[in-house]
């Protein structure tokens, strides 16, 4: 969860309000979707939103961006990651390694998904695999189609609302 709380961090830092209290962060199952939880900052998710799926060997967030876009992260209590951007490599379903430059932040990163079709291989995922330079990590992510359309739909006009 402390990736989940570096992601929150993220949200609120870029929050349209001056600032929210930690009780401002409420979470919730997204409903027929397994183990993913909808986390909504502020009032009706006023400072976005995202949503969260606990892992055993890592935990995975989904939230989009201003544009539309999937944003994505990775993270785990272990990890020390510091802030400059990496290569790692993203596998689904045991399919090929798509290469990927990710924005770290201490224990989690985030990756903009700006190919459509990367895109449209997560939404209906089941498995996906990290590898980063201290290993491999893998998540059972079903349901990260369903995730993403939630998030969008409670997150997107407050993406829109902070300035580029």
């Amino acid at each position: 969860m402390r990736a989940a709380a570096a992601i929150c961090g993220l949200v609120l830092a870029t929050a349209p309000v001056a600032a929210l209290a930690q009780d401002d962060v409420k979470t919730a199952p997204i409903p027929g979707d397994g183990a993913w939880t909808l986390a909504t900052v502020g009032a009706g998710g006023s400072g976005g939103c995202f949503a969260d799926l606990s892992g055993t060997q890592v935990d995975t967030m989904v939230m989009v961006n201003r544009d539309s876009k999937m944003v994505m992260s990775a993270g785990r209590p272990d990890w020390h990651l510091g802030t400059a951007e990496m290569q790692v490599s993203l596998q689904i379903d045991g399919g090929d390694k798509h290469a990927l430059t990710v924005s770290p932040i201490d224990n989690a990163f985030l990756v903009l998904i700006d190919d459509p079709a990367l895109q449209t291989s997560l939404e209906g995922a089941h498995r996906i695999t990290w590898t980063l330079p201290a290993g491999q990590f893998s998540a059972e992510v079903t349901g990260l189609g369903k995730a993403f359309q939630v998030a969008t739909a409670c997150g997107l006009a407050a993406a829109r609302a902070v300035r580029p």
